[in-house]
């Protein structure tokens, strides 16, 4: 390593970093040494959570893939770890990262990749994905994991981030046995429904059984992920982050999130695309086959009868013990206050009078909160029945903002001050202003005047100003 590369902040909290190296003496398959290393990493983290060494991280312990990460840019990898720059060094794929985690403080453990995937965007169903997880953990059993099962849980860790909880997850779903692409489709499915008649049926079996076997992981998502064999490129079912792909002729494909990425010789370049919602693209490094999103459904629908499992499946709504109609036509008869205990006595919703951001508080402004969630407090003497949906607030992870130290509150350029509407002009500590990436937040206009605070993020880089919304790495 080369921690002269690394800035002062990261190399304070830089942890130390070794490198061991665990022979397969018993000859045993690579799967199995693989499962062996994967219950024997957890054991430790266990035994080091229990002991309460808080600050204690193993990158990778795999048979198949090294991963090097830390807290600097993404053109200091190299730099930092030099033994990637030897000619001897040679790998069949490679997953590329550099962003942290917008959802935590950035820290060396929380560095992108981890153990199977990289994650562009956020989780927002995150609390009730972890809740499941939690609950399906008393029955979770597997021949391949047998009774080191025990040692394995929790599944997901606390304190790490939206797409570390993600990545525990597929790691599990892969070292049970199943492709990578099967735990892509059973975490972050494709949008679909069961009456989807323009879908072949033996996709709609396939998304039915997974649709039973977990909940979904919904949010911004664009994944790139490998498990030893398969190189995997995939979206969430919105869409909601860009990812194209380029194949060369000599058969090396590249994806990512942004269009020249890397430099290419269009010379050599055979197809270009884009991936759309729910699609996926992967390399079978075993076959040395590059499959597209249909081939790759084709594969997964094939595996197993799922027809035959999804056909014994209940669905609750078609043995409803009254047809709509008639639900409709008791409702219209009903006062509306019977109507909506009506509505909420068969799961239903009805529609809350209040208006919902509508209004106009403090001076004429918006009220905003309400895209949050409700948290008013509910009163005591309401006569309209309380909905389900009320007692839980919106939530979905929050870009929280690095500390700022007082001696950075003002990154202006030498000799320059700022005009205050109340107390004028005021002088900027020279010594802020040269220091680069330091997060501004200033406040245009009197609070108390406008009624609010107009927050603006400004990031003080060599040669120029840049908006940003998220804490910088």
């Amino acid at each position: 390593m080369n921690i002269d590369v690394i800035g002062d902040k990261a190399n304070a909290t830089r942890p130390e970093i070794e490198q061991i190296m665990i022979a397969n003496p018993r000859g045993v398959p690579d799967a199995t040494f693989e499962n062996d290393l994967y219950v024997i990493r957890r054991r430790i983290e266990k035994r080091t959570a229990e002991a309460r060494i808080n600050d204690f991280y193993i990158c990778s312990l795999s048979c198949r893939s090294v991963i090097y990460k830390g807290m600097f840019l993404a053109e200091q990898v190299t730099a930092f770890y030099p033994d990637l720059l030897d000619a001897r060094f040679t790998s069949s794929f490679a997953i590329y990262h550099q962003r942290y985690s917008t959802n935590t403080f950035p820290t060396w453990r929380l560095a992108q990749p981890f153990r199977v995937l990289a994650h562009n965007g956020e989780i927002n169903t995150l609390r009730g994905n972890v809740n499941w997880m939690a609950c399906h953990e008393p029955r979770m059993a597997h021949e391949a994991l047998g009774e080191a099962i025990e040692d394995v849980k929790p599944v997901i860790q606390p304190g790490g981030s939206d797409s570390a909880a993600l990545d525990a997850v597929f790691e599990l779903l892969v070292r049970a046995g199943r492709p990578l692409p099967m735990a892509k489709t059973l975490c972050v499915p494709p949008a679909w429904t069961p009456d989807e008649s323009l879908m072949p049926q033996a996709h709609r079996d396939l998304y039915s059984y997974c649709n039973s076997v977990m909940e979904p992981w919904d949010g911004p998502a664009a994944l790139c992920a490998t498990d030893g064999r398969w190189v995997m490129a995939g979206m969430d079912r919105n869409g909601l982050r860009p990812l194209r792909y380029a194949i060369l002729d000599d058969g090396l494909m590249i994806a990512g999130s942004e269009t020249g990425m890397v430099k290419l010789d269009e010379a050599r370049v055979l197809e270009k695309g884009r991936l759309g919602p729910g699609m996926m693209i992967a390399v079978d490094l075993e076959r040395g086959r590059v499959l597209k999103d249909a081939e790759i459904k084709d594969e997964l629908a094939a595996r197993k009868p799922f027809g035959g499992w999804v056909r014994h499946i209940t669905r609750i709504d078609r043995h409803h013990p009254r047809p709509r109609d008639q639900l409709r036509g008791l409702a219209a008869r009903r006062s509306p206050a019977a109507r909506d205990r009506g509505r909420l006595e068969h799961g239903g919703h009805r529609a809350d009078p209040r208006p919902h951001g509508r209004g106009r508080q403090g001076g004429g402004r918006l009220d905003g909160r309400r895209h949050a969630g409700r948290r008013a407090v509910r009163g005591l003497s309401r006569s309209a029945p309380f909905l389900p949906p009320e007692f839980f607030p919106g939530h979905q992870p929050a870009n929280r903002q690095p500390a700022r130290t007082p001696g950075h509150d003002h990154p202006h350029p030498p000799g320059q001050s700022r005009q205050h509407p109340r107390r004028g002009r005021e002088p900027v500590p020279a010594a802020a202003a040269r220091e680069p990436g330091v997060v501004d937040r200033r406040v245009h206009g009197d609070a108390r005047l406008h009624g609010r605070d107009r927050v603006r993020d400004r990031l003080h880089l060599p040669g120029g100003w840049r908006s940003s919304r998220r804490p910088v790495a």
